[in-house]
């Protein structure tokens, strides 16, 4: 009988250890230069806009999760990658949320 060798899955992180890994993306000086900087070249909620509504945008949503990527490199390219942030405001951004993790049960 021949067997075959299965590397075992590396363990899934935690939500408090996604949480901390999160949070030192944004806990940075060069994020909150890059949000500001996104914040005063798209002052308005890029989605209310797409429906007519004049709406201040007052956060910055990543279109692709930054999470999504397999190394560091990647997640920071996501993370700073100007072409993939979405002014928002925090009506539409909670919507966003909220059905993206309706999607994903």
């Amino acid at each position: 009988m021949s067997w075959i060798f299965k590397p075992k899955k590396a363990p899934r992180k935690t939500n408090s250890e996604n949480r901390k890994e999160r949070y030192s993306f944004y806990n940075t000086a060069k994020w909150r230069n890059l949000r500001l900087y996104k914040l005063a070249e798209n002052p308005l909620c890029e989605i209310c806009e797409k429906n007519n509504i004049i709406t201040l945008a007052d956060q910055i949503h990543h279109k692709k999760s930054f999470m999504e990527g397999k190394t560091l490199e990647e997640k920071n390219y996501f993370f700073y990658d100007f072409t993939n942030l979405l002014s928002i405001c925090a009506k539409c951004h909670g919507e966003l949320h909220a059905n993206q993790q309706k999607n994903n049960h």
